[in-house]
């Protein structure tokens, strides 16, 4: 009878033991899953005598680009959906991500990919369009050439 208890207590123990192991941790999303507004536009590549433009912080949405508005959700299982308003009209624009820091690549089911760079300072985050070609108003008659550059934020 003491061995037929031995060997209960000994089973005991090892399914007790079994039982207090860790569950297996999911690893963590990576830093570009989450929700991404449009913040600001940031203007580069204009040469003399509008050098001054270089780096100047425009809001897109008001400014002579057509209101132009756009919210990036990133999602964990690897798929993304790109709301744009510009101009009056509104577009969900979907597809799939790969992430490699620092370069978030985004390919849309119609076949176009789009890459940005994610950066993080002082707890701000960041994901940076690659810069287009734009002509710049100056004013009602005059216009300079250079590059624009969108910049979200979560």
């Amino acid at each position: 009878m003491k061995k037929l208890l031995y060997v209960f207590c000994l089973g005991f123990s090892l399914i007790s033991v079994q039982a207090c192991k860790k569950d297996t941790v999911e690893p963590a999303a990576p830093v570009v899953v989450g929700r991404w507004e449009v913040n600001r536009g940031q203007l580069s590549g204009f040469i003399a005598p509008y050098t001054n433009l270089n780096n100047a912080a425009i809001d897109l949405y008001y400014y002579d680009f057509g209101s132009f508005a756009s919210r990036l959700d990133i999602r964990a299982d690897k798929s993304f959906t790109n709301n744009l308003r510009q101009g009056g009209e509104v577009v969900d624009a979907v597809g799939t991500w790969e992430y490699t820091s620092p370069t978030l690549t985004l390919n849309y089911d119609d076949g176009d990919d789009e890459d940005y760079t994610y950066t993080s300072a002082a707890g701000v985050e960041e994901l940076a369009a690659e810069a287009q070609n734009i002509t710049f108003p100056l004013s009602a008659t005059s216009s300079a050439s250079g590059q624009l550059r969108s910049i979200y934020r979560k």
